[in-house]
């Protein structure tokens, strides 16, 4: 890490001047250029990026100017390494290449609670939410749109879209855009025989490249990516930025490149699982150096938002690789992860990192100078190091660190220099100020002390003194003035203070973060100087002008507030070129802004609010513009620029925090806010809500309630309940002291139901639900507010009464040609939808469900009961497929908080893969379930599929004579799955193991018998079969490996444990055999099955493969059914020891 400003710069959008350089051709283009003109000047620019590329030649440079430009560029361009190409912004940040356009305005969908919807008749590949930094997942229909928060659904017929926000409230305060664009943001790439070579990528964004469905092929794995290159050598990608598309920067089949210096965040995919925001698969001699990658997705156990080097794939043909060797420095993760895995060497750099956050991590041990600081609160790291809020991580004179790295040094990429310091009301000007705790106390002694690459950090409080610094900073190493954190900073006039910050004949100096009030002259006056920026300021009723600059170049001006001033918002004076961006002017007596001896095309204006009421917002040499339209004509700057009430709190009284629903949310550069608020994630109460009580039985009731705030999943979801500390209470008894009690995790959708079972019939019973769970909510503030506590959520109480007497079982039919406006009580009167039935059934009724294929999502509403469950099966004779719908979607049936329901005879096909959240059935609380003959079929062309069962804390599950393949992970993850028994199925071709088992409880039990263990893909052999959190919990027996390896190599478990002993092992057959005394009776053989007779040994190709164990034909996979799994008669799993068949029962399917 070369300097932490160089990488905190690009937060901002760092706009400086790119420096010239030798070129052939030089070409521009801007918005409002034209793709006929000749491109060779600033005045007769081409209009489109991609007609700029297009005829680049070795040596060229395209410089395009601020703006955005809504297309998708592919190119091969090339230059030499004595000529490169580079395609660059004219201010790094100032050019944006989007893929969306801004949200259309939506409604309240009539009949739905939580949807709105707008007409779209263009395609809409995804749904962003820039308020929040959040993408929408795609649902393939509107009832799961209205069921999950964050969620989108497009009637392409009808051109509606359909929305679901994450907080449940108006999409109006969000923010939304609307990806259109099915391409990545600027692709350059060669092919395997002719790479692309020689070219720089300067200062560009790239916003809202997002993918609905699998792209059909080409570069990417399955995702648009925002930038993307691919078969390139001799790449420079620096101070580029990436957000809000299914994934960032990403270098496939490249050599010799550096990204440096940029900023990926937000970037998210639901078709790839891995490195959204800076991504190299498969290269050499690649180097990650001084770039920020964040997440703000809660998926703590995913890697996708990191950093990342992976694959393990040799380089192709005359480029084949060389030594496989990478560099990562000086990156920072924020709640992101940097990793390096794969065939890349052992003496790979990795130093000078920081992961931080939820979720952070290194994949590789940490260096010497990484560091690791995991998810503790800013406020702890604050007491160590400079300002980890604002991502400087230099340690402070006083740390507890210093001297804890290798041989006494100081740990960590910036070892303690003495370039910090620190101001504070409480300070001591003849103290060191190089830490909070030896803090200076006045401003004037700051600005007198600061040498050229010093950074003063002031902290909350008011000084009533001017910030004037009496030397100026370098090029190299300017200084910089900056409020600590989200620290209240008030430089207060009101006491004869006539400018608050005062840089005349000052250069490469930088001001952010104060607030400025009631001075007697100008609020702020930059003069007669260079290289200065003014950033996050609040400039406040002070008797002269709010800003003033002045016989200055290279000035910014951005995301302040400037307001109520006696003069002009801001005054500019011969100021030759700069930025003013991002700022707020309103209630200025003499109007906005006022340019003076100024070319509007010096200067890049932009994404600014102006006040509805104001009188002149723009002023040009005198002449007054009293509509920003003819401004934005007149000049072609302040085009996204906007003329609205800008949504304050309660600015009377200091509160410039935004309201919900203010225009400035999300409308600045990089989906940040105009002026100086920040995006601030506080924790407030969950609030459950729509609380009913539906079915009742007689031992049985469903109480179901919502959740409108969006929640992801926190690590109560894989807790055990019994140390559940936060969740939504259940509380039911035949008195108003209850005595029941279910605390329920956090989950993913809106709306819940749980199910009561063991109670008695004729009974009047009282419940309480409540919430001790928290949920995220998004404000901006310019600064950290006082907080007050917030008031706990309401509770819901009510009374229901069980019936006196069991109702007589019922059975229901489902078909696809039925109507869920049927009684659904026979064959002839069928209802339409399996979801239906879901909402309609009561403990120990019986749905059978005809041939067909059924693309819905279903939702189990009652639970069943030990003498009553709830069956779902297949008609006899009939085959039922659940379909994702091309693998748009990833859960076919949910049940959640239920007991005692049974599927039956169902299959599985075209269901998407979710890191930690998917699964054709995913099962949440509850206990004995039973699945029995179901059929996943994982097979797909391109990306992934979950697994058939994804189940957390479900007691007694039972799992016979059903089939799971080709899963990504595993064909089944379970969490705290007591009594878990599998026996009689088969596991075949999953993508890593067959199965992971996790229980905290070393005397809990999983029991796997009669199962046969295909192996995994020809390239996961070194992957043990079973995961298991101890080899305690495991009681195995009489189950079959069909491997490609033989039975001395092959682990058939990994366990984290060994009875009670803490370490990892990886164990074969016999080790297992060893040290327990579990699958005596197993063996090691080839079952003869029906999709295979031989599997393709490690090494294997592909297309052999695909061809030999998964029926593919070069067209399409051959159909499979259940059968076709059962061992062959004559074959060694046809009879065990304990004479049962190994896998699947033949007398199962008679």
């Amino acid at each position: 890490m070369t300097t932490v400003f160089r990488v905190m710069g690009l937060l901002s959008a760092c706009i400086a001047l790119g420096a010239g350089a030798a070129m052939a051709t030089e070409y521009f283009v801007a918005p409002t250029g034209d793709d006929a003109a000749d491109g060779l000047t600033e005045t007769t620019p081409f209009a489109t990026v991609g007609r700029g590329v297009r005829d680049l030649q070795p040596g060229d440079v395209l410089t395009i100017l601020p703006g955005e430009y809504n297309e998708a560029i592919g190119t091969r361009v090339s230059g030499r390494p004595d000529a490169p190409i580079t395609i660059r912004a004219r201010y790094p940040g100032s050019v944006v290449l989007r893929g969306d356009v801004d949200g259309p305005d939506f409604r309240p969908e009539p009949g739905m609670r939580y949807t709105w919807s707008a007409a779209f008749p263009e395609r809409a590949e995804g749904v962003a939410e820039r308020s929040t930094l959040k993408v929408y997942q795609y649902q393939p229909s509107i009832a799961e749109v209205e069921s999950n928060n964050g969620s989108f659904y497009q009637d392409e017929q009808a051109g509606r879209l359909y929305v679901h926000t994450t907080d449940s409230r108006d999409p109006a305060g969000h923010a939304l855009s609307v990806s259109v664009t099915s391409k990545h943001g600027l692709l350059l790439h060669g092919t395997k025989d002719k790479w692309a070579s020689d070219v720089v990528i300067d200062g560009l964004s790239f916003t809202g490249y997002q993918v609905r469905d699998y792209p059909p092929g080409g570069p990417g794995s399955n995702i648009w990516l925002g930038l993307c290159i691919e078969y390139a050598e001799r790449i420079s990608v620096r101070r580029c930025s990436a957000f809000l598309n299914s994934g960032g920067i990403w270098l496939q089949l490249c050599r010799d490149a550096v990204v440096e210096q940029c900023y990926s965040f937000a970037n998210r995919s639901y078709h790839y699982p891995l490195g959204k925001n800076i991504l190299a698969w498969a290269v050499d001699n690649v180097t990650f150096r001084d770039n920020i990658v964040e997440g703000f997705m809660r998926d703590a156990l995913t890697s996708e938002d990191d950093i990342a080097f992976y694959g393990g794939q040799a380089l192709v043909g005359p480029f084949a690789r060389r030594d496989g060797k990478v560099a990562m420095v000086g990156n920072i993760a924020v709640n992101a992860g940097i990793m390096i895995k794969g065939a890349f060497t052992a003496d790979s750099e990795q130093s000078g990192n920081v992961a931080f956050g939820h979720g952070s991590y290194f994949y590789r041990k940490g260096g010497e100078r990484d560091v690791l600081l995991g998810g503790r609160p800013e406020e702890l790291l604050a007491q160590d190091y400079a300002d980890p809020a604002n991502r400087d991580f230099r340690l402070q004179s006083d740390s507890r660190l210093r001297g804890t790295g290798p041989d006494g040094s100081d740990p960590g990429p910036l070892p303690y220099r003495d370039q910090v310091f620190f101001v504070s009301p409480e300070g001591d000007d003849g103290a060191a100020g190089t830490s909070v705790r030896t803090a200076w106390r006045t401003l004037t002694h700051a600005a007198q002390a600061a040498q050229p690459g010093h950074t003063v950090y002031v902290l909350a409080g008011e000084y009533r003194e001017a910030l004037a610094p009496t030397r100026s900073g370098t090029a190299e190493q300017p200084i910089r003035f900056l409020r600590r954190g989200r620290d209240r900073v008030i430089i207060d006039g009101g006491q004869g203070v006539s400018t608050g910050i005062d840089l005349s004949g000052r250069s490469h100096i930088a001001c952010s973060g104060f607030t400025i009030r009631s001075c007697t002259g100008a609020g702020v006056i930059a003069a007669d100087g260079a290289d200065l920026l003014l950033e996050r300021l609040c400039v406040l009723d002070c008797a002269g002008d709010g800003i003033i600059g002045e016989r200055t170049r290279d000035l910014q001006i951005r995301h302040s507030l400037v307001r109520g001033n006696g003069g002009y918002g801001i005054r500019l004076r011969e100021v030759a070129s700069g930025s003013v961006m991002a700022n707020v002017v309103t209630g200025n007596a003499l109007g906005g802004i006022s340019y003076e001896g100024v070319s509007a095309g010096a200067l890049w204006i932009d994404y600014n609010a102006y006040d509805p009421v104001q009188a002149h917002p723009v002023t040009l040499d005198g002449r007054a513009f009293d509509d920003l339209a003819a401004w934005q004509a007149g000049t072609g700057r302040d085009l996204h620029s906007i003329v609205e009430d800008p949504g304050l709190c309660d600015a009377d009284n200091g509160d410039y925090s935004l309201l919900p629903g203010s225009p400035l949310i999300g409308r600045g550069p990089q989906a940040q806010a105009i002026g100086p608020c920040l995006r601030y994630t506080r924790t407030v109460p969950l609030i459950v809500e729509d609380v009913d009580i539906r079915p009742v039985t007689d031992t049985t009731a469903t109480i179901t309630y919502a959740t409108p705030a969006y929640q992801q999943p926190g690590p109560s979801f894989w807790e055990a309940p019994g140390k559940r500390a936060n969740g939504v209470s259940v509380e039911w008894g035949p008195a108003t002291e209850y005595g029941s009690r279910l605390l329920l995790p956090s989950e993913w959708q809106t709306r819940h139901s749980v199910g009561l079972v063991g109670l008695e019939p004729g009974r009047e019973y009282h419940y309480r639900v409540s919430s001790t769970a928290s949920t995220d909510e998004t404000v901006f503030v310019p600064f950290a507010l006082d907080e007050a506590t917030p008031p706990a959520a309401p509770e819901v109480t009510g009374t229901f009464r069980t019936l006196p007497a069991s109702p007589a079982p019922k059975t229901f039919h489902v078909a696809v040609d039925g109507s869920d406006a049927n009684t659904g009580l026979s064959a002839d009167d069928t209802w339409r939808t399996i979801g239906h039935a879901g909402s309609e059934v009561h403990a120990g009724d019986t749905v059978l469900i005809h041939g067909g294929t059924y693309e819905e999502q279903v939702v189990v509403q009652a639970t069943g009961d030990r003498d009553a469950p709830i069956t779902f099966r297949a008609a006899p004779g009939e085959r039922v497929w659940l379909s994702g719908s091309g693998r748009r979607r990833v859960i076919a049936i949910r049940l959640a908080g239920k007991h005692h329901i049974v599927l039956d005879g169902l299959h599985f096909r075209e269901f998407n893969h979710q890191s930690h959240s998917d699964g054709c059935i995913l099962i949440t609380e509850g206990s004995n379930h039973t699945i029995r003959r179901c059929l996943h079929d994982g097979r797909v062309t391109r990306g992934y599929s979950g697994p058939l069962l994804r189940a957390h804390n479900c007691a007694d599950l039972l799992l016979e004579n059903s089939v799971f393949t080709l899963s990504m992970g595993e064909g089944l993850t379970t969490n705290e799955c007591p009594g878990l028994a599998v026996r009689h199925c088969v596991f075949y071709n999953n993508q890593i193991r067959a199965a992971s088992c996790f229980l905290e409880d070393a005397g809990g039990i999983t029991t796997f018998s009669h199962t046969l263990f295909c192996d995994s893909g020809p390239g996961k052999t070194s992957v043990a079969i079973l995961r298991l959190s101890d080899l305690a919990n495991l009681r195995s027996d009489h189950n079959g490996y069909f491997t490609r390896v033989g039975r001395d190599e092959r682990r058939i478990v990994e366990a984290a444990a060994v009875q009670g002993t803490a370490g990892t092992r990886i164990l074969t057959l016999d080790e297992v055999q060893q040290l327990t005394s579990q699958e005596t009776g197993s063996l090691f053989g080839n079952p003869g099955l029906r999709v295979t007779r031989a599997l393709v040994p490690v090494g294997g190709t592909e297309s052999e493969w695909r061809k030999v164990e998964l029926g593919w034909d070069g067209q399409a996979y051959a159909p499979w059914t259940l059968t076709d799994f059962l061992p062959a008669p004559a074959g060694p799993f046809a009879r065990s020891e304990a004479g049962r068949p190994i896998g699947l029962d033949p007398i199962a399917f008679d």
